[in-house]
């Protein structure tokens, strides 16, 4: 399919990417649910369907649709509490090394119950990271 000026649309680069990810096996996740997920570029909150299976958190435009992207939450250094720095209530920050994500659950028992399903996959994936304290 021709793009015109070779901009693809949106709904297309998504479709591109739901097949680099392929198909997956997303019956009985861990969580799932919808969660506003900040934009990497443009900073805007967008609605998405999040789906937490093993150490993948997967996130679609839809309950119906293929993800178009995932977070793999064995690079995740923390995952927390975020309302402060997302400007917004309800707020979660996943950190891994290179970027982070913000997400805002409806409700506090919401935020409370991804922040607890997040920390209980990391800690099963086997890859922890803690600070080190240093007395000076």
């Amino acid at each position: 399919r021709r793009v015109h000026g070779g901009i693809a649309s949106r709904t297309q680069m998504q479709k591109v990417q739901a097949m680099r990810l392929g198909p997956r096996d997303l019956t009985k996740p861990d969580l799932a649910g919808w969660l506003d997920k900040q934009s990497m570029w443009m900073k805007q909150w967008r609605r998405r369907y999040f789906i937490l299976k093993g150490s993948k958190l997967y996130y679609c435009v839809n309950e119906k649709e293929q993800p178009h992207g995932e977070i793999d939450l064995k690079q995740t250094v923390t995952v927390m509490s975020a309302d402060e720095k997302a400007g917004r209530e309800h707020a979660i920050e996943i950190r891994l090394h290179h970027t982070s994500y913000l997400l805002a659950a409806e409700n506090d028992q919401a935020r409370s119950d991804w922040i607890s399903a997040l920390g209980r996959s990391i800690v099963r994936s086997g890859n922890m990271y803690t600070d080190e304290i240093r007395d000076e």
